[in-house]
């Protein structure tokens, strides 16, 4: 069970634009950060249950993270398959089908979306990181990470892949965008840009740095050799 302190942390990172993880935005909203997106909230405190195997896994690792709260609330959703997945729709008799409006190649779940769907599975490839679609959500948290990269910071960069990979495909079916895995690592990268000002600590600063420095070689390093779909 949740301490009465962290389940006051996850109400409080709950309370989220609907529009924001859709990945719509109401009339006049600039984006997930408009006081107008978030003024429309949505409490999520019916999925704060306890989820099966070790207790407060990833509330631990998603709560005590520096990812803004927008991707906290994102994470406690996906580690909980709440998403609005096409598999999940159509279980709530939502959607007729299931299948996969990207690739036309199997069922929309989890971990279709995030690690088999040709994009997706294109980023992990570019990132050398294909092993971790093998993984149980329990065991990613502590994936093998590259060579010479501080394995503190993997929390806070898988969530920002996940995030990106998410929001590649709400890109897709909402926004007409046809992303690439390129210009999905390249998001990635700059989102670690942007939310290294949450580290106070010139070393956690550097660490990041050091993960955006990869990415980047890497996503120039496999353009010739990662095929987008």
């Amino acid at each position: 069970m949740l301490t009465p302190s962290a389940n006051q942390r996850c109400k409080r990172a709950a309370r989220l634009s609907p529009f924001v993880l859709a990945g719509h935005y109401p009339p006049g909203c600039s984006g997930p950060e408009s006081s107008e997106a978030h003024r429309q909230i949505v409490h999520i405190e019916g999925t704060l249950e306890p989820n099966q195997g070790p207790p407060e896994v990833h509330g631990r690792r998603i709560w005590s993270s520096r990812v803004p709260n927008k991707v906290k609330v994102f994470s406690w959703l996906y580690f909980k398959d709440r998403l609005s997945t096409r598999a999940n729709l159509c279980a709530k008799s939502i959607l007729d089908t299931d299948q996969c409006q990207r690739c036309s190649a199997g069922t929309q779940d989890w971990h279709h979306v995030f690690f088999v769907c040709p994009t997706s599975a294109g980023v992990w490839a570019r990132l050398n990181m294909s092993h971790v679609a093998a993984l149980s959500d329990v065991d990613i948290w502590n994936a093998d990470t590259p060579p010479n990269l501080d394995a503190k910071m993997w929390p806070f960069v898988l969530q920002s892949i996940l995030w990106r990979l998410w929001d590649a495909r709400n890109g897709t079916i909402f926004r007409n965008e046809h992303p690439s895995s390129r210009s999905v690592s390249s998001k990635i990268s700059d989102d670690l840009v942007i939310w290294r000002k949450r580290f106070k600590n010139d070393s956690d600063v550097h660490s990041l740095n050091s993960w955006r420095a990869y990415l980047l070689y890497c996503n120039s390093s496999n353009s010739s050799t990662v095929v987008d779909p």
